[in-house]
C-alpha cells in the first residue's frame, strides 16, 4: 500500500512538473478600454519554448500600426522552475471609435502551432484614466520656473509678419544620425532618431521608421522616450529619444531607412499679447503651460513633422580570396575545440565543443564542418549562444557540440576545425583554427554488457505480476503482423504487374529516376521546422541539379555563369528571373535569424517551379538542336 502511494505521489510530481513547463502562446492588453487618442500596447507572448520558429500577428483592422514588432526575450528562475518567454510587442491607435476585435496570432513553436486568444477592444471618445502606453513628450510645467529674462520666450511669440511653419521648422524637427553611411553585408550601423524641440508641445509618435532589409535590435526600449539636453547649430534643445538600434544588414545595394513621424501639439502668443514686464512674464507663461487656456491672445497649432529619409550604401563583401568555406560572418572572433571526455571505449558516445568567440554578426554563425575519417563518425551538432545585444556589434559566445562515435581502438588525432570570417577593421578575410586533438579509443568491456544483464535480472517479479497483459500484448502483435503480411503481399503482387505494364510502355532508367526527383532530399526536411537545414540542404540539391543540367562544376556556379548558361541554352527570361530571385531568397535565408513558415514553403513550390520550366525548356532545346 506504501508503494502505490509513494507511486502515485511520483506520478503527480511528474504531472506537475509537466504542466508547469508546457509551452504557452497568450495576446495581452495593458487595458480593454481606450480612448480615440491613445495608445495601445499589444504583446503576443510564448512562454516555456525551447525554440520558437514564428509569430504571425492577425490583421489590426480598424487600428493604424505606431510601432513594431519589437522582439523581447526574458528568463526567471523563481524556486527552482525556469520560465522563458518571447514576445512580439506592437504600438496601435485606433482610428475611430466602437467595440473592436483583434484576432488570433499564431505562432510555431516546438514543432507545433498555437493561437492566441482574441481580444475585445472598446473604443471611447474619451481618454482612458490611467492610460498604459501614453505620450512620450509631457505637457511643460513652469511650477519650478524662477523669473525669466524678457526674451527667453520669444519662439513661442508670434511676430507680425512671422510664419507659423517658419517657426515650427526652427524649433521642431526630427534628427537621424547614423554611425556610418556605408557598410559591408552583415556589419553592423547604429541608427538613432531623436526629437529637437524649443517649443511647448504635446507630442505623440505616429508611425515608427521600419528598417526593410536589415535584422534589428533595439538598445533602447522604444517606449522609454528618454529626454536630454543639446546644443545643435549654437542653440540649446530639448531632445527626446524616439528609437536607437543596431542594424545589420542582409543584403547589398542602397537601403532607405524610412522616416518617423510625430504628430505635435503646439500653442504660441501673439506679439500683442506680450507681456510687459517680467513680473507679468512669469504669470502669463504658468497659465500658458495650461492647455485650456483658449482666448484672442492664444494660437493653437497642429503639425505632424517627419524626419528625412536615410539611405544607407549597403557592399558586398569582396569575392577577391574568399575562403571557399566562408559563410557569411563578419567581425573579429576566435575559435577553441575541445573534448567533452579525451578517453572512451567503441561502446561510448563522445562529444566535441567547438567554441567561437567574439564581436560582430555572432549570432548568423553557422557550425563549422567537420568531416568523419579515421574510425570517427561525427553527427549534426546543436547550438547554444550567449550574446550581449546591447553592445556594439553584438560580443559573445558561440558553441557547438558534434556527437561522435568511435569504431576503431587506438589513439586517433581530430584535424584542426578551421573558421573563415571577414574582418571589417582590416578589410579582409581571415581563417582560424584549432589545434589538433587526440583522442584515446579502447575495446568496449564486458562489464557494461554484465551490467545490463544485472539490471534485466532486477525485474523478475514486474515480469511476474504483468505475465498476462504481455501475453495478450504478443498474440495481438502476431495477428497485426499476420494481417500486414498478407496486405503488403497483395500490394506487391499489383506493384508488380504495374511495374510490367510500365515496362512494355517504356523502360525506366537510373538517370530518369534522379532526374525526376530532384529536390527529394529537401523534401525530407521540409517539415522538420529547422530552416537553416532546410535552406542549406534546398541550396546543396539546387546547385548539385543546376551543375548536371548546365555541365558546370558546382564551385563555378555565380549567378553570372548560371545566367550566361540559361542564355546559351535558349531558357526564357522569365525562368531566369525566378531562378535568380530563388537563389537570392536562399542566400539571404541562410543567414536571417528568423524565416517565416510560409516563406520556407513558397521556397520550395518556387524550387519546383523552376525544376519544371528548365526540364521543359532545356528539353525543347536539345530537340530543336
Amino acid at each position: 500500500m506504501n508503494s502505490l502511494r509513494k507511486y502515485l505521489l511520483l506520478v503527480f510530481i511528474l504531472f506537475a512538473i509537466h504542466a508547469s513547463s508546457q509551452v504557452k502562446f497568450y495576446a495581452e492588453v495593458p487595458e480593454r478600454t481606450i480612448g480615440k487618442a491613445d495608445f495601445l500596447q499589444l504583446s503576443f507572448t510564448v512562454e516555456n519554448a525551447n525554440k520558437v520558429d514564428d509569430i504571425t500577428p492577425p490583421s489590426f483592422k480598424n487600428f493604424q500600426l505606431v510601432s513594431g514588432p519589437t522582439q523581447q526575450s526574458s528568463m526567471s528562475s523563481i524556486n527552482g522552475t525556469i520560465k522563458r518567454t518571447i514576445s512580439l510587442v506592437y504600438v496601435l491607435r485606433p482610428v475611430r471609435t466602437g467595440s473592436f476585435i483583434i484576432g488570433s496570432a499564431v505562432a510555431s513553436a516546438d514543432g507545433h502551432e498555437f493561437r492566441s486568444d482574441p481580444l475585445t477592444i472598446q473604443v471611447t471618445n474619451s481618454s482612458s484614466a490611467t492610460p498604459k502606453t501614453t505620450s512620450p513628450f509631457s505637457n511643460l510645467t513652469l511650477d519650478e520656473l524662477t523669473v525669466p529674462a524678457a526674451n527667453e520666450y520669444d519662439d513661442y511669440i508670434i511676430r507680425k509678419g512671422e510664419r507659423v511653419e517658419d517657426k515650427i521648422k526652427k524649433n521642431l524637427f526630427i534628427k537621424v544620425d547614423v554611425s556610418q553611411p556605408s557598410c559591408h553585408v552583415g556589419e553592423p550601423i547604429i541608427a538613432t532618431y531623436k526629437l529637437y524641440s524649443r517649443l511647448k508641445s504635446q507630442s505623440h509618435v505616429l508611425k515608427m521608421p521600419s528598417f526593410n532589409g536589415f535584422s534589428v535590435t533595439d538598445l533602447e526600449r522604444p517606449e522609454s522616450f528618454s529626454m536630454t539636453n543639446e546644443n545643435y547649430n549654437g542653440r540649446a534643445y530639448t531632445v527626446y529619444l524616439i528609437r536607437k538600434v543596431q542594424l545589420y544588414p542582409l543584403q547589398s545595394g542602397n537601403i532607405v531607412l524610412e522616416p518617423a513621424e510625430v504628430e505635435n501639439k503646439i500653442t504660441f502668443i501673439k506679439e500683442d499679447g506680450r507681456p510687459k514686464t517680467k513680473s507679468d512674464l512669469y504669470d502669463m507663461m504658468r497659465d500658458f503651460a495650461d492647455d485650456n487656456m483658449m482666448n484672442a491672445d492664444i494660437v493653437p497649432e497642429k503639425v505632424i513633422i517627419k524626419s528625412e529619409p536615410v539611405t544607407i550604401k549597403v557592399n558586398s563583401l569582396p569575392e577577391d580570396n574568399k575562403p571557399k568555406d566562408y559563410k557569411g560572418a563578419i567581425g573579429d572572433f576566435k575559435i577553441n575545440a575541445a573534448l567533452e571526455k579525451d578517453k572512451l571505449s567503441t561502446d561510448d558516445a563522445g562529444k566535441l565543443i567547438v567554441t567561437i568567440e567574439g564581436t560582430g554578426n555572432i549570432q548568423m554563425i553557422n557550425a563549422p564542418i567537420i568531416t568523419s575519417s579515421g574510425g570517427l563518425q561525427f553527427f549534426e551538432p546543436s547550438a547554444k549562444e550567449n550574446v550581449d545585444k546591447m553592445a556594439v556589434p553584438f560580443k559573445g559566445v558561440k558553441s557547438f557540440s558534434y556527437p561522435f562515435t568511435a569504431t576503431a581502438v587506438g589513439a586517433h588525432t581530430i584535424p584542426p576545425v578551421q573558421f573563415s570570417f571577414f574582418d571589417n577593421t582590416r578589410n579582409e578575410y581571415r581563417t582560424i583554427s584549432t589545434s589538433p586533438i587526440t583522442l584515446q579509443v579502447d575495446k568496449a568491456t564486458a562489464d557494461s554488457k554484465r551490467k545490463d544483464i544485472k539490471g534485466i535480472n532486477s525485474i523478475p517479479t514486474l515480469l511476474e505480476r504483468f505475465k498476462w497483459v504481455i501475453i495478450s500484448g504478443f498474440a495481438l502483435l502476431v495477428v497485426l503482423a499476420i494481417w500486414l503480411n498478407k496486405t503488403m503481399q497483395t500490394k506487391e503482387s499489383k506493384d508488380q504487374l504495374t511495374d510490367i505494364n510500365s515496362q512494355v510502355e517504356e523502360p525506366v532508367t537510373d538517370e530518369m529516376v534522379l532526374k525526376k526527383h530532384p529536390l527529394s532530399a529537401v523534401e525530407e526536411v521540409l517539415s522538420g521546422n529547422d530552416p537553416q537545414l532546410f535552406y542549406s540542404t534546398l541550396n546543396c540539391s539546387l546547385r548539385n541539379y543546376l551543375s548536371d543540367k548546365l555541365n558546370v562544376p558546382a564551385e563555378q556556379l555565380s549567378r553570372k555563369r548560371i545566367n550566361e548558361m540559361l542564355d546559351r541554352n535558349n531558357v526564357g527570361i522569365g525562368t531566369s528571373l525566378i531562378l535568380c530571385s530563388l537563389l537570392e531568397n536562399i542566400e539571404k535565408s541562410l543567414y536571417a535569424p528568423v524565416i517565416a513558415t510560409s516563406q520556407i514553403e513558397d521556397d520550395f513550390e518556387k524550387a519546383n517551379e523552376v525544376i519544371s520550366l528548365l526540364e521543359k525548356q532545356m528539353c525543347q532545346t536539345t530537340v530543336n538542336l
